[in-house]
């Protein structure tokens, strides 16, 4: 395996990654959802009522415990949700798949490659590496809260 396609390879992942990190920063609830009394603002009485119901929604026995079983199928129906939204945005076929050429057609890993190699020395060092991690983590937290901000 070539170096080139082993760091493409790398780049993919990150961007897979990313993108569930992306769409996991979606399934905040929206400042209505959250301001039940439509003030304005969110009281601290609103807030723990979000999580209280939320909690309740995810304890299907009502033994006022989240066991294992009762976790997993909440951690399930978000991840089937990040799922169905990534082939929405990605499968270009409509084949309800995402093949390497969709991906690599909405991502370039040359261009990601040539950006995390900020030194253009042909390859990602650690620290460039950490580097492009950060840069990720703020991009993502930057689209999170303009999503929040839109809802």
């Amino acid at each position: 395996m070539t170096r080139f396609s082993f760091m493409a390879g790398i780049c993919a992942a990150a961007l897979v990654v990313a993108s569930v990190a992306y769409a996991a920063a979606r399934d905040w609830p929206s400042f209505g959802q959250l301001d039940r009394d439509g003030s304005g603002e969110i009281s601290e009485a609103e807030f723990e009522a979000i999580g209280a119901a939320r909690f309740d929604a995810r304890d299907s026995n009502g033994d006022g415990t989240l066991d294992r079983a009762e976790l997993l199928e909440a951690a399930t129906q978000r991840a089937e949700a990040r799922v169905d939204r990534m082939i929405t945005r990605l499968d270009t076929d409509g084949d309800d798949a995402i093949s390497r050429a969709e991906l690599q057609a909405r991502r370039d890993p040359g261009r990601i490659f040539a950006r995390m190699d900020s030194d253009g020395s042909g390859g990602v060092s650690e620290a460039e590496f950490r580097a492009a991690q950060d840069r990720m983590a703020e991009r993502m937290q930057d689209r999170g809260q303009r999503q929040l901000k839109a809802d």
